[in-house]
Formats: structure tokens, C-alpha cells, sequence
């Protein structure tokens, strides 16, 4: 929707497009970043149209996680030789299982990933490593599961590990608000934000801008961010001729820069 009113403001000479950046080097844990956007001078009109954040995707933060395990067990159904839970609010993506037995010949296997069973019943050969590509994802609460059971009663100790990463699903908060205009709007800067930016079309004035503050809620405290707002910039003559045009439309209790009459 943004993108056609942007499209017939610029076909019909309404305004000019322009990017506002803001950066922070280092944002401290859960501390907030208001970054107050009006009009590129000499302009006292814009409408915004997109904000982006191009920060790093959360898929390449995170910590690595190894889980490892044995079972020694004489029974022929399955136990868990080693098991590994995404953490809640996290995402994980698995790297490699890995398993090894004191008894090859006489070690079933079964490999359980998200729910899904990959196989079942299985005898290796010799020690079998398994990698996994870095770019699959895992939900919080999903279950990697490597069990084992002997094949005939016989006592047998298996060996199992998984690794992997979990990370969150996003590090920023992006609270958009207006004062006396716009109630506060939590966004979640994830991939979507950070690679194409989230449409929108609000207007500001020099007196009247928007506010935005940037939270680092799941980082280390180190972490820096960018942001991009794209606006379109306008003067009073023009921007009177969008409120003609229904192209911007006034928010109730908006101040005096919506009255035509100014």
C-alpha cells in the first residue's frame, strides 16, 4: 500500500525521497535508543515510508551448544543416547550427530529430529559422524533425539553427541510512536526488517515527528545497529495537495500541521 501512494506521489511531482540514517555503536543490554525523525532540512513535510534496520541476522549470532551421552543397556527398545532441546525464545540449527558403541553388529540406531524420524532400526558399520548444513533452523522446544537398543539382548554401551547453535529469534525491539498521535507499536527486528525493511506511511512534520526507540532485549550488550528510515519529503503547498488528493490522511488528535488552513 505505501509503496503505490509513494509511487503516485512521485509520478505526480509531490516530493522528493530521502534517507534519514541513525547508528549506535554499542547498545547496552535492555537500555532504549530514541532516534526522533522530522524532515530533511530545508523541508517541514515528509510522510515515511519505510523503516530497515541492516543489522546482522540473528541466525548468525548465538552460542554453540554440544550435548554429549552413553547408554550402556541390555534391552531391545530404545533409550536415549543423547538428546538436545531448543531453548524457549531461541531458534537452533543443527551442525552434526556423531555415534560410536562398543558393539557395532549389535547396536540398533534411530535418529529423531523435530518430531520427524529419520531412521529407525539401523546397524553401523563403523563410528559415523553426520554434518548438517548451518543454514537449517530448528523451532524453540524442538527435539534432536540419537537413541540406541540392542539388536538381541546382548549388553552394549553407545556413544552419541549432537552440536549446534541456538540463537534468537531477534536481538532489537523497534518501538515506533507519535506523540499525541500514534500509540507506541512494538516491532521485532527480524530477518524480514533487517533485509527488506517494513513498510509504512506516516506523517511528520519539523513539529510534529516521529519516535522511534531501538531496544537491545536478546544481544550480549555489545551489539551495534543502523537505522534507515526512507521519507519522502514535501513542502506546504504539496503536502496540502495530498490531503486534497486523499493521499495522507489525518490522525485524530494530530496537531496544527494537518490543518489545510495553515
Amino acid at each position: 500500500m505505501s509503496r503505490d501512494l509513494l509511487d503516485r506521489c512521485l509520478a505526480l511531482g509531490l516530493g522528493e525521497v530521502a534517507v534519514l540514517i541513525s547508528a549506535q555503536k554499542q547498545a547496552v543490554l535492555n537500555q532504549r535508543y530514541q532516534i526522533t525523525l522530522t524532515p530533511s532540512a530545508p523541508f517541514e513535510h515528509a510522510v515515511l515510508y519505510n523503516i530497515q534496520v541492516p543489522i546482522p541476522i540473528p541466525d548468525d549470532m548465538g552460542q554453540p551448544i554440544s550435548r554429549l551421552g552413553s547408554l550402556t543397556t541390555t534391552a531391545t527398545t530404545y533409550s536415549t543416547v543423547a538428546t538436545w532441546t531448543v531453548a524457549s525464545g531461541r531458534n537452533g540449527a543443527l551442525f552434526e550427530v556423531a555415534l560410536d558403541t562398543n558393539n557395532f553388529a549389535l547396536t540398533n540406531w534411530q535418529l529423531t529430529i523435530a518430531g520427524v524420524q529419520q531412521w529407525t532400526a539401523q546397524t553401523i558399520r563403523s563410528t559415523l559422524a553426520i554434518p548438517y548444513s548451518a543454514k537449517n533452523q530448528l523451532a524453540q522446544g524442538a527435539v534432536v533425539t540419537l537413541a540406541a537398543a540392542s539388536t538381541d539382548g546382548t549388553s552394549i554401551t553407545a556413544y552419541g553427541h549432537i552440536s549446534g547453535k541456538e540463537f534468537p529469534t531477534h536481538v532489537f525491539t523497534l518501538d515506533v510512536s507519535k506523540p499525541g498521535c500514534i500509540t507506541t507499536e512494538t516491532l521485532l527486528v527480524t530477518r524480514d526488517i533487517i533485509e527488506r525493511g517494513v513498510d509504512a506511511w506516516a506523517y511528520m512534520s519539523s513539529r510534529d515527528p516521529l519516535v522511534l526507540d531501538v531496544t537491545n532485549v536478546n544481544g550480549f550488550g555489545n551489539e551495534r545497529f543502523v537505522v534507515v528510515a526512507r521519507i519522502l519529503n514535501t513542502d506546504l503547498e504539496r503536502f496540502r495537495k495530498m490531503l486534497e488528493l486523499g493521499l495522507v490522511a489525518p490522525h485524530p488528535g494530530a496537531p496544527a500541521p494537518f490543518d489545510q488552513s495553515r
